[in-house]
């Protein structure tokens, strides 16, 4: 089938996850990026290659059983590999590169160990790892993908008989023009092939022989028929998929403007009915749309951990989700956006907040991206490929960390957080009725800016009780903590405080034996996350 002259691509990729919802976590409308490949900065985007560029990456992927990181870089002809998160800095290099021999070579071409405008990438339970090979027309295989060496050969070959094979037309055994793909937790591939309208599935697909049939066929009644369709069995260029951990796959029909679900799909058979639509009141209608409930040329989708679904919108350019994808049909409303501010927005930009999914180049007759993966960790993965670029995106987190302890520089209860004081309480006996002088630390473990009030437990008819504030000069806060009235500055991610808590016995009580639990605790101003540390003092007369 011949390649349309307008090519646009939108990814997103599916990681198999397990996250769980974390109080003192949630995401924004228009949250900023929080790392950057691809690039130095959030405000660089030229096109490059080697060991620091990249030119439109089109996809990201992300191994469950090592959390690293693999990005497709289309127009490079490649797969590079880079440390999980948590080893990641702006502008860090890949690891290692597969589908070229090294870093600085970006030809195209077949056999095991090159490739040729890979579209699309997806990493199974087991760590293999899944290319979409678009312009070879097949799917490539490479097993324990986290340990294997630049260069390194696939290990198996769907699409095409064999390695160097260049079978064609498409059938239940040959693709043409391979692009979204997903494994199920049960180990079934789903491949769609956008020029045929159709979703190829095969079961147990790590164990088949190359060039292996198909199991079955979506979008179409046979694996002959090639016709689009706007009906509750057929398509219109589907690209991304994505299946839940259930083994619900979801399906972005591209030019249908909709999302289509097929419940259970491994067990599924020629040409059968999706379970569900979204994005269209019915099967029959394929309009398109700007606002929170409809899509304009949804690319990809995927479905993290929480059950969110996350839809690539291209020609709205922005990455919206939705909350509880299973329960989703028609036109639910989205909760979440990413590259605007507002769902109105079309605008395309460059800055850690902005997207270019842009549009076809005639001068260098390529095409632009913008793919999203979801990970086990909560980070969501954006391929911005106009910018040349792969951000990742978290949650905005609001986490108050309070420490105690007898000097500033020594306080227990770091990135404990508890409402009860656990694991945070500092001792001290007093003696000869003199006063106890603690510190108190506040810092913001967050990953945005935020503010605390702090409140704290007042005198009473044993104990005096002052709270002082001592970062920035030492003050009297003692009336505004106790009645909760005290409120933070702005703090920046891991910034902190420093408090003065003082306590002593009043006057006959200094001559009796007498213990407090005087606490102090910080609450998060933007979603109300607490935590608590106690200086347990204790009178002890000679």
């Amino acid at each position: 089938m011949k390649l349309p002259s307008l090519f646009l691509f939108t990814w997103l990729v599916l990681l198999p996850g397990v996250a769980s919802v974390d109080a003192g976590e949630s995401w924004r409308i228009g949250p900023s990026a929080r790392l950057v490949l691809g690039q130095a900065d959030f405000t660089s985007n030229a096109e490059g290659s080697g060991l620091s560029g990249m030119a439109r990456p089109s996809d990201i992927a992300v191994d469950p059983t090592t959390g690293k990181v693999f990005v497709v870089d289309y127009v490079n002809n490649r797969i590079l590999r880079f440390a999980a998160y948590a080893g990641l800095q702006n502008g860090a290099a890949p690891e290692a590169v597969l589908g070229q021999p090294d870093f600085d070579t970006n030809t195209t071409g077949g056999g095991p160990a090159k490739l040729s405008n890979p579209r699309q990438a997806t990493v199974d339970h087991e760590g293999r790892l899944w290319v979409s090979d678009t312009l070879n027309g097949r799917v490539l295989r490479f097993d324990s993908a986290s340990q294997k060496a630049s260069g390194g050969s696939a290990d198996g070959v769907l699409g095409q008989s064999g390695f160097f094979a260049a079978d064609s037309p498409s059938s239940r055994s040959v693709m043409e023009y391979p692009f979204g793909l997903a494994v199920d937790g049960g180990g079934t591939l789903f491949v769609s092939e956008s020029f045929t309208h159709r979703v190829l599935a095969f079961r147990n697909a790590a164990m088949l022989d190359n060039g292996a049939n198909a199991s079955f066929v979506l979008g179409q009644t046979n694996f002959s028929n090639d016709a689009s369709a706007t009906t509750r069995d057929g398509m219109n260029g589907p690209r991304g998929l994505a299946v839940d951990a259930e083994g619900n796959l979801f399906v972005a029909d591209t030019f249908n403007h909709r999302i289509l679900r097929f419940d259970d799909a491994a067990n599924k058979t020629n040409g059968s009915d999706a379970d569900s639509v979204i994005g269209q009141t019915n099967f029959s209608s394929n309009q398109v749309g700007t606002s929170a409930e409809r899509f304009w040329a949804p690319w990809d989708v995927a479905v993290d951990g929480e059950g969110r679904l996350w839809v690539a919108d291209l020609w709205n350019n922005r990455i919206i989700g939705f909350s509880n994808a299973i329960l989703l049909g028609a036109l639910p409303t989205a909760d979440q956006l990413i590259g605007h501010e507002t769902f109105s927005s079309l605008a395309t930009g460059l800055s850690d907040r902005e997207l270019d999914s842009a549009n076809f180049d005639p001068m260098t007759n390529q095409d632009n991206s913008l793919g999203v993966g979801a990970g086990l960790d909560g980070l969501v993965w954006v391929a911005d490929s106009g910018n040349h670029r792969v951000l990742a995106f978290t949650k905005d987190s609001h986490f108050p960390d309070m420490r105690i302890g007898l000097k500033s520089s020594a306080t227990r209860g770091n990135n404990v957080h508890n409402s009860g004081g656990a694991g945070q309480t500092q001792a001290y006996a007093i003696k000869n009725g003199k006063k106890a002088r603690l510190y108190a630390r506040l810092e913001n473990d967050g990953n945005v800016d935020d503010s605390y009030s702090l409140k704290g437990l007042g005198s009473n008819s044993r104990f005096k009780i002052a709270v002082f504030l001592v970062t920035g000069g030492r003050r009297n806060v003692t009336a505004s903590v106790k009645s909760g009235a005290y409120r933070t500055e702005l703090q920046i991610p891991g910034s902190s405080l420093v408090y003065q808590h003082e306590i002593r016995p009043k006057g006959k009580e200094k001559s009796k034996r007498g213990t407090i639990r005087a606490w102090l605790q910080a609450t998060s101003t933007t979603d109300s996350q607490v935590d608590r540390v106690v200086s347990l003092v204790k009178n002890r007369p000679k």
